[in-house]
């Protein structure tokens, strides 16, 4: 209940003044809005009349009281969970993108929606059994959707989540080489620890090195020892992307996630529809 707009009683309002109250009794009493009603008074430090305003006035204030009250917790929590979103870095392109937004034309494309979405809504067990999901298929299928939809969830349910693709991974690692850089080699790889689902498009669309794939494998193998999840889109077949990450973070992947094929036509082939 939010507070009364109501007198208090003679001795409470004696405690909270600190002052001399006497009841003055009760009298009848008109509301330009509701009409009569009784109304109790006191007298504080014998000078000052104060008597009790309309109850039905007073419950209204209340009531409005409590409404902007939910409002505001409501604002608030709408402004935690975009700043949530805005922290897992979607790219705004796909910070809309939900699960009823992805556009179902064949059985396994529902498979994939349907597998997304069981991932999402059990995602705080995933969490703590560290497992993950593994996007494979051409571009244009709509991988990105349903990882993003699914950061998306994960993020609303209050995790900490965070979408790169492997070439910005590596460019975010290199970029604390240089000399006074703002964060450390650890620093960077912390950051990357750190959150519950980490999403990771664009695997093995770089150029192949092998300090490429050591960086990938190194994130890949430090969140497989910390049972956090992760998320990896590729284009490649499971065997090149075996060749660009490497055998043992590739291993890894099998072991703890599930993978989604999408092996149907792109999006973008199609007139008239979009990605």
């Amino acid at each position: 209940m939010g507070p009364s707009h109501s007198r208090p009683a003679p001795r409470r309002l004696a405690q909270i003044t600190g002052r001399t109250v006497s009841p003055l009794g009760a009298r009848d009493a008109v509301c330009e809005r509701h009409g009569p009603y009784r109304s109790d008074g006191w007298l504080l430090c014998g000078v000052r009349e104060c008597w009790r305003p309309c109850p039905a006035c007073s419950r209204e204030a209340e009531q409005r009281e409590e409404a902007e009250a939910a409002r505001q917790r409501v604002e608030a929590r709408r402004r935690r969970l975009e700043r949530a979103i805005q922290r897992a870095a979607i790219p705004p392109r796909f910070t809309d993108r939900t699960f009823e937004g992805y556009r179902v034309m064949s059985d396994a494309q529902r498979r994939a929606l349907q597998a997304a979405r069981a991932y999402a809504a059990d995602f705080a067990a995933h969490r703590k059994a560290g497992k993950g999901l593994v996007f494979v298929g051409s571009t244009g299928t709509g991988k990105s959707h349903l990882a993003c939809a699914i950061l998306r969830a994960v993020v609303l349910q209050g995790f900490a989540g965070l979408y790169i693709t492997a070439l910005e991974l590596i460019r975010m690692v290199r970029s604390t080489w240089r000399h006074r850089g703002d964060m450390t080699e650890q620093d960077a790889f912390a950051e990357l620890e750190s959150v519950d689902l980490l999403v990771i498009d664009e695997v093995g669309m770089q150029y192949g090195t092998e300090g490429e794939q050591v960086l990938v494998g190194e994130v890949l193998d430090r969140r497989y020892r910390l049972l956090a999840p992760t998320v990896v889109l590729t284009n490649q077949t499971p065997a090149g992307l075996a060749a660009y990450i490497g055998d043992r973070p590739f291993d890894r992947l099998r072991e703890d996630s599930q993978w989604i094929v999408c092996d149907w036509e792109s999006y973008r082939r199609r007139p008239g529809v979009g990605k």
